[in-house]
C-alpha cells in the first residue's frame, strides 16, 4: 500500500498553521509559454547567469552574441520567467529566473519563456521555489543524454512544464515571498556595504603608498609630489626612501631537509595556504626535499599570472609557523627590524611594482605559465618606497583595521546566505515529487 505524500512545510507563520496541506499543481496548469518573437523590435539582448539572474549580454560576454538569431529571440517583459537549460554547479538541471532587472528584453529562443496565468499564484513565491532548485529534483529524470553540443541539457519544454509544484493559499504565498524578499534586501544591502568597504580600502591604499613607477619608468621626483595622503603626525617626517628589494630582503634558499609536509600555495585572497586546505589534496610531487622551507613572516613570490595579479602575487606566511613551497617561487625575508612585514605585504597587494616587473619579464610567460623573471633582476631592478618604521606601522595598522571590518561583513553575508538557505528548506515541503 502506497502512502500519499504530505505537502506540509516544517515551518509556517502562526496565521497559517491550521490551513492544511499545500495543493500540488503542474507548472503547465498555472503558466503559459511565451513564443512571441522580437522580429525587428530594438530590444536589449540578455542572458541568464546562474546565481545572479538576467544580465545584459554585453556585460556577460563583452559583446552582443545574438547575431543572426536576434529576430528569433523571445520578447520577455518584467515579471515573466525564463528557464535556461544550461547546467551549472548551483543548478545542474538548469535555472529559472523572473525578469526584474529590465522592463522588456530580447531573450534567447533556446530558453523556455513563460508567464503566470493563475491569479492564485504569487510570482515571487514561485521565484523562491525555483531558487531552491526543487524543479531540478524533478527534471533529473528527463536528462537522458547529458549536455548537447550547444551546451544545453536535453530537456524539452513539455518536460519542463510537467513538473509539479505544491502551493499554499495565496495569502500564505505572499507572506513567504515578503519574508524572503526582506531577507534578500538585507543580504543585498550588506553585500553592497562590503563592496563599498573594499573599494574604499583600494582607494585609500592608492593614496597612502608612494608609486615607484610611471608607465614602467622610475620617477626620480620628490616623494611629497606623488603621495596624496599622509597621517598628520608624519607631515614633518623625512621623505620616503626608494629602495631596491635587494636592500630590504635576503633570499631564502633553505631546502626541506627536515621532511616538512606542509606544502603551501599562494592564494590571492588568503595568502600562503596549505595545499590540503586549498585543493583538498596535495598536488606537489612525492619528493619535496628540494622545496624551500619558510617560516612565519617570510615572503614568497609566485611568478604565475593569475586573475587580479597579471605579474604574479607576493604573500607572506601568516597561518602556520612553518611550511614548504615550490622551488619555482622566489622566497625572501627582511634583513633587519627597520621594515614592518605587514606594511610590506600591503604594498605588494597593490599594483605599484607591476610596471618594473613587466619590464624585466623579457619574454612573457613560459610554457608552464611562469613569467620569465630572474631572481637577480627581481632583487636588483624592482624598487619600492618606504617611510620610517613608525609610519610603516601606522599605515599597516590602519589597513588591518579595515580588513577586520571587511572580514566581518564577509562573514555576515555568508551567515545570512546560510540562514536564508535553511529558512527556505523549512518553509517549503521537503518531499518534492520526483
Amino acid at each position: 500500500m502506497t502512502t500519499k505524500p504530505s505537502y506540509t512545510p516544517a515551518l509556517r507563520f502562526p496565521d497559517f498553521i491550521n490551513n492544511g496541506e499545500w495543493e500540488v499543481k503542474r507548472l503547465g496548469e498555472i503558466a503559459e509559454r511565451i513564443t512571441h518573437k522580437v522580429g525587428n523590435a530594438n530590444l536589449r539582448p540578455v542572458s541568464i547567469s546562474a546565481g545572479i539572474g538576467f544580465v545584459d549580454q554585453k556585460n556577460k560576454f563583452g559583446r552582443d552574441i545574438s547575431g543572426n538569431q536576434y529576430s528569433n529571440y523571445i520578447v520577455l517583459k518584467k515579471g515573466e520567467f525564463a528557464y535556461n537549460k544550461g547546467n551549472s554547479i548551483k543548478y545542474p538541471q538548469g535555472c529559472v529566473y523572473k525578469l526584474k532587472e529590465f522592463d522588456v528584453v530580447a531573450c534567447p529562443n533556446v530558453f523556455v519563456c513563460f508567464r503566470i496565468i493563475d491569479e492564485n499564484v504569487c510570482p515571487d513565491f514561485l521565484s523562491a521555489y525555483f531558487a531552491n532548485n526543487y524543479h531540478g529534483i524533478q527534471l533529473q529524470q528527463f536528462i537522458t543524454s547529458g549536455v548537447r553540443s550547444n551546451g544545453l541539457l536535453n530537456i524539452s519544454a513539455e518536460d519542463f512544464f510537467s513538473i509539479q509544484i505544491p502551493f499554499p493559499s495565496l495569502p500564505e504565498q505572499r507572506r513567504i515571498a515578503q519574508a524572503l524578499t526582506a531577507l534578500d534586501e538585507l543580504i543585498a544591502a550588506t553585500n553592497e556595504k562590503l563592496e563599498q568597504m573594499k573599494a574604499y580600502k583600494k582607494g585609500l591604499m592608492q593614496q597612502l603608498f608612494v608609486d615607484s613607477t610611471g608607465g614602467g619608468k622610475s620617477l626620480k621626483i620628490n616623494y611629497l609630489q606623488i603621495q596624496k595622503l599622509r597621517f598628520p603626525e608624519f607631515y614633518q617626517e623625512k621623505e620616503w626612501e626608494e629602495k631596491k628589494l635587494g636592500e630590504i630582503f635576503m633570499r631564502i634558499t633553505d631546502r626541506n631537509k627536515e621532511n616538512n609536509q606542509n606544502v603551501l600555495t599562494i592564494s590571492a585572497q588568503y595568502g600562503l595556504v596549505s595545499q590540503y586546505d586549498y585543493f583538498n589534496k596535495n598536488v606537489a610531487s612525492a619528493d619535496v626535499s628540494n622545496y624551500y622551507i619558510i617560516n612565519k613572516g617570510d615572503f614568497a613570490y609566485n611568478k604565475s599570472r593569475s586573475q587580479g595579479h597579471p605579474y604574479g602575487a607576493i604573500k607572506s606566511l601568516r597561518l602556520y609557523d612553518k611550511g614548504i613551497v615550490s622551488p619555482l617561487y622566489i622566497c625572501f625575508r627582511t634583513k633587519s627590524d627597520d621594515f614592518d612585514c605587514d606594511f610590506l605585504e600591503y604594498y605588494f597587494d597593490t599594483d605599484l611594482i607591476d610596471g618594473e616587473i613587466g619590464q624585466i619579464a623579457q619574454e612573457g610567460a613560459r610554457n608552464h605559465g611562469l613569467l620569465n623573471i630572474s631572481t637577480t633582476d627581481f632583487f636588483d631592478n624592482v624598487t619600492i618606497f618606504v617611510p620610517p618604521l613608525p609610519e610603516q606601522r601606522k599605515i599597516a595598522s590602519c589597513l588591518s583595521t579595515m580588513d577586520e571590518t571587511i572580514n566581518a561583513y564577509t562573514e555576515k553575508v555568508g551567515l545570512l546566505g546560510q540562514f536564508k538557505k535553511g529558512l527556505m528548506q523549512q518553509m517549503f515541503p521537503q518531499n518534492q515529487m520526483n
